[in-house]
This record gives structure tokens, C-alpha cells and sequence, in this order.
């Protein structure tokens, strides 16, 4: 049987200097960083209630009895 040999795992290259120039400070202590929006507004699109009458059980259903409290309330699925 022969040998095998493993080659040797080169050393990692040493860190490159910090860039000469302004830095950005920390944020102060008790506040955080903003992120960004990820929504753009406003929206492209209208933004308005889906429509109940695709449910196969709530075509029948009117916009008032759909807009009701009382008819929410006895419909509410449990």
C-alpha cells in the first residue's frame, strides 16, 4: 500500500488595514438603528377589502348584512 499525503492547508491571509477616513459612529446607547421600508408608499394598488362573495359560502350575502356588526357577530365562524 502506498502513502497518501495531504497537503498542507496554507495560512489565512493576514487582515487587510482599516481604510483611512471618516468612520460611522455607533448609534448612542438606548437607540437603534432604523431599517428600511420595505413597502414603498403610497401603495400602487387600491387597498380595499377582498371580496366575500368568491367564498362559495358568502355569495349570497349582501354588502349590508357583509357590513353589519349584528350579522358578523351571528355568522362569525367559531
Amino acid at each position: 500500500m502506498s502513502q497518501v499525503s495531504t497537503p498542507a492547508i496554507p495560512a489565512a491571509p493576514a487582515a487587510a488595514p482599516a481604510a483611512a477616513g471618516p468612520s460611522t459612529p455607533p448609534p448612542a446607547r438606548g437607540t437603534a438603528s432604523v431599517p428600511e421600508q420595505p413597502f414603498r408608499y403610497p401603495l400602487e394598488r387600491h387597498f380595499g377589502e377582498p371580496d366575500w362573495t368568491r367564498l362559495p359560502g358568502y355569495r349570497a350575502v349582501t354588502a349590508a348584512e357583509w357590513e353589519s356588526a349584528l350579522w358578523q357577530r351571528k355568522n362569525t365562524v367559531k
